[in-house]
């Protein structure tokens, strides 16, 4: 009997790999990737219903996982944004939001909340190889990123109650490496976003950033 292969299963490895190269500048993201129990990947070589993404993004945050869903089959900014758009009609978990940044006037910031078992708004993060993008979310294929649990993070204090995002993950880390992580990711972000001069604070609770003509499918 022949042998059955999972088509996305070198996608998953790729993205992976890609993310423990610390290609983001982002020393949890290297931590985290390479700990299977801790940082789930799926890929899909074609569209996914929403409930698929509503149940495994709840599983794995009652496994206090990271969770990346990955998307190779999305070569576009239209697409994306028209896919995205159908897995908010399919779920109410699903919103997406038209972010204004009064500094950025060239393209136009999309973020994606996802509304955890517990009630609380969950800041998706996105990668794409667009130019439009940050660069150190500039990945080789158009994915989302969460960390879909609960506040887990003994080291932040949460500024918003309603809402999670990747400051409150399960990291497993001590204080003093914990720090050290932090400052290496400030100091490595900063160096990516040199050239072009952009801030990373500019990004807060945006997934996306995209040319100004895909926002009008949004109005």
């Amino acid at each position: 009997m022949s042998q059955v292969v999972d088509p996305t299963a070198a996608v998953v490895d790729h993205f992976r790999r890609w993310l423990q190269s610390a290609m983001t500048g982002c020393a949890f993201a290297t931590h985290l990737s390479g700990k299977r129990a801790r940082f789930a990947i799926h890929a899909f070589a074609s569209e996914e219903p929403a409930d698929w993404f509503d149940g495994a993004l709840e599983s794995h945050g009652d496994a206090d996982r990271v969770v990346a869903l990955v998307f190779p089959w999305i070569a576009d900014e239209e697409v994306l944004v028209r896919y995205l758009m159908s897995v908010q009609a399919q779920s109410s978990r699903w919103k997406l939001h038209k972010r204004k940044k009064k500094d950025d006037s060239s393209r136009f910031h999309l973020g994606i909340t996802w509304r955890t078992k517990g009630g609380l708004e969950c800041d998706l993060m996105g990668f794409a190889p667009f130019a439009t993008m940050p660069v150190p979310r500039r990945a080789p294929y158009v994915a989302l990123a969460a960390w879909p649990g609960g506040r887990k993070n003994p080291f932040n204090e949460p500024k918003h109650l309603d809402r999670v995002s990747f400051l409150d993950v399960s990291h497993g880390l001590h204080k003093p490496d914990y720090d050290k992580r932090w400052t290496k990711t400030l100091a490595d972000v900063d160096a990516l976003m040199r050239v072009p001069s952009d801030r990373s604070l500019r990004y807060t609770n945006v997934a996306f950033t995209l040319p100004l003509e895909v926002s009008s499918l949004l109005d």
